[in-house]
């Protein structure tokens, strides 16, 4: 995953604003992580530790579900929040744009992962 965010920040067509970090690349950095999330056998113990961080589970808390309440348990789902430089108060069409240019480039995401991988 954090491959993916790489490379979609990497895009410079996507436009994705620099300075909103998602959870996934808070986690990496806060944790000192070596291998790509989500590897290892202690990566729930570790993303429980990343979510007891109040301010972390302020702004991340809904971006990671696991089967235990506090993000404790097997994780059931993940999810990544880009921000792109766009008007927060732009209209659909005003959006498509960037959404043709997304949807391209999960589709070749996609293509590229494995079957239960895909965003």
């Amino acid at each position: 995953l954090l491959q993916v965010v790489e490379r979609a920040r990497a895009a410079k067509e996507l436009k994705v604003r620099s300075e909103a970090v998602s959870w996934l690349e808070a986690f990496n950095t806060s944790m000192n992580m070596i291998d790509v999330f989500p590897s290892g056998s202690h990566v729930h113990e570790q993303v429980q530790r990343f979510f007891d961080n109040e301010g972390n589970a302020a702004l991340y808390g809904t971006d990671v579900g696991t089967l235990g309440s506090g993000h404790t348990g097997r994780i059931d789902y993940v999810r990544i929040r880009l921000r792109i430089n766009a008007l927060q108060t732009a209209g659909t069409v005003a959006l498509e744009p960037y959404y043709k240019k997304w949807s391209t480039f999960l589709g070749q995401v996609n293509e590229a992962a494995p079957r239960g991988d895909r965003a």
